[in-house]
C-alpha cells in the first residue's frame, strides 16, 4: 500500500495552488470570473493558502441556471476559488483514489464546522469529520 506523508501541506502549498490555479483557467482566460480573480492573483493564492493553512476554508455558494440545449437542465456551478482547491486536490502528483479522500476531508468539514444547521441537528457530526495531519 502506498503511504503519502505530510499530503496536506502539498496541497495547500503555493506551488501547488498556483499549479491548480492554471489547470482551472484552461480554455477560460476570457471570462470575467477569471480575470476578475487574476487581477489580485497574488493576494487570491495567498488567501487560499492561508485559508486552507488555517482550516478555515470555506466553499462558496453553487451559482444555479437553467440550460435548455435540446434538452432542460439544472446546473450548479462552482465559484472559480473553489475550482482552484479541487484542482489542488485531484492534482497529478495524487491519486485518484486519494483526491476522492482529500475532498472529503478538506471541503466537507469546512462546509460542516461552519454550518449551524448540522450543528443544532447532529452535534455528534463533528467528532466524527475530522481533519488528520500527520508529521512523520
Amino acid at each position: 500500500m502506498k503511504t503519502h506523508n505530510n499530503i496536506y501541506e502539498k496541497i495547500y502549498s503555493k506551488k501547488n495552488l498556483i499549479f491548480a490555479w492554471r489547470k482551472a483557467r484552461k480554455k477560460k482566460t476570457k471570462k470575467d470570473y477569471v480575470i476578475e480573480f487574476e487581477e489580485d492573483l497574488v493576494n487570491n493564492i495567498n488567501n487560499l493558502h492561508n485559508e486552507l493553512k488555517n482550516k478555515t476554508y470555506f466553499p462558496r455558494a453553487l451559482e444555479n441556471f437553467i440550460v435548455r440545449d435540446p434538452k432542460t437542465r439544472k446546473i450548479s456551478k462552482s465559484h472559480f476559488r473553489d475550482r482552484v482547491i479541487h484542482h489542488a486536490t485531484n492534482s497529478n502528483s495524487f491519486s485518484l483514489s486519494t483526491s476522492s479522500i482529500l475532498e472529503y476531508l478538506i471541503i466537507f468539514p469546512c462546509f460542516f464546522a461552519n454550518s449551524r444547521i448540522l450543528a443544532k441537528s447532529s452535534p455528534s457530526v463533528s467528532g466524527i469529520i475530522t481533519f488528520s495531519t500527520t508529521t512523520t
